[in-house]
């Protein structure tokens, strides 16, 4: 979560608004931070929209938006949860979000992961591949190209 107004959580007052991408996934997700975050609530439900939001404490204005124009709105919001791939794009420094998700069990659906068909599960080849990409080398390319936006998810266990 990212501000151009704010620079901590504790910032945020009763009506601001907060921007999120408007694609079902990443809407989602975002709703995710924000509960996370302690700001609202949200109904159970697996893709949610503002519509499941079930409490929200701060009466905060939910305004989704196109995820690419979000940097472009920081200055028309109170603070933006923008997608790490946008934000490095728009050059934000990951370092100064003012909320940054943390890794939990709960972020297991966001894991991009390499996947075979249930009969190549033992293929040697497709083994060879992942051996070559969970590797320090690779770790040190997402850490770099990403701004520690992204990290390699290879070693959590969940």
């Amino acid at each position: 979560m990212y501000s151009k107004k704010i620079s901590s959580l504790n910032d945020l007052k009763k009506g601001d608004t907060v921007s999120i991408p408007n694609d079902p996934t990443n809407e989602g997700r975002a709703l995710e931070l924000l509960e996370t975050a302690g700001f609202i609530t949200l109904k159970n439900t697996e893709l949610p929209t503002p519509a499941d939001i079930k409490t929200n404490k701060l009466d905060l204005k939910v305004k989704p938006l196109d995820a690419a124009q979000l940097p472009r709105t920081l200055a028309d919001v109170d603070a933006s949860v923008i997608n790490s791939g946008i934000a490095v794009d728009a050059k934000l420094n990951p370092e100064k979000a003012i909320y940054r998700e943390k890794i939990t069990k709960k972020s297991q659906p966001w894991i991009n992961i390499i996947v075979a068909r249930k009969q190549d599960r033992n293929n040697k080849t497709y083994k060879k591949i992942v051996k070559a990409y969970q590797t320090k080398a690779v770790a040190n390319v997402i850490k770099k190209t990403y701004k520690s936006t992204e990290v390699p998810a290879w070693n959590y266990k969940f």
